[in-house]
């Protein structure tokens, strides 16, 4: 057989080929083999893939959801590199600061497919909430005991003072319980701050 002829049938063999292939949708394909026999490729599914909210205040969390059908490896991509993960899940995400995009990937035999979600973050520009502050008794008999108690919210530093020219003592950021005594009247002052500002709070123990 020349050269020529070979190069023909060759030719005509891959326009066969390529009129015996067909699409049938996004998510999987078929062809004919050489012996007209159909064969199915399926891609993998990624039937959901989300974040409850989507839309947060900074220093708020989220959980983020995913399920995938017909896949062999599952990728999650929370900040810089891709992780594997089950073939479906969930997962709380702490520390957003910004707008913030995650991506998973779903793998099989024939082919990979991606999916992305953004979750929105808006900045937080509330103040500390000073839920409390207070001292039970009040008032109290000389040299008994008394306690201080105070709770308060979205505060990184948190402090304490005994009297209007004392010293400033940091505290719990969050909440405190204490025992003191005393045989004076005590004013006593707290201070919550954050990024945004500072708020103050006091009260005088009365004693009897």
């Amino acid at each position: 057989m020349s050269k020529k002829i070979k190069i023909m049938l060759v030719l005509l063999l891959s326009v066969m080929f390529i009129n015996n292939c067909k699409t049938v949708d996004d998510e999987k394909y078929v062809y004919e083999d050489e012996t007209n026999e159909e064969i199915v490729k399926v891609l993998p599914q990624i039937t959901r893939f989300e974040a409850d909210p989507d839309h947060i205040t900074e220093g708020d969390h989220i959980r983020l959801y995913w399920k995938t059908y017909k896949a062999y490896q599952i990728y999650l991509k929370l900040w810089d590199v891709y992780k594997p993960v089950n073939w479906f899940g969930n997962k709380v995400i702490y520390g957003l600061k910004k707008d913030h995009e995650f991506k998973i990937k779903a793998v099989n035999k024939d082919g990979t497919v991606y999916e992305t979600i953004i979750v929105k973050v808006k900045p937080d520009l509330d103040l500390p909430t000073i839920v409390y502050f207070k001292c039970n008794p009040n008032p109290v008999v000389k040299y008994a005991e008394y306690y201080t108690s105070w709770k308060v919210l979205k505060a990184t530093t948190v402090y304490i003072k005994n009297y209007e020219f004392g010293n400033w003592q940091k505290v719990s950021s969050e909440y405190g319980y204490g025992g003191s005594t005393t045989n004076v009247n005590v004013h006593k002052y707290l201070k919550a701050t954050n990024k945004n500002g500072t708020v103050y709070s006091d009260f005088i123990l009365y004693v009897k």
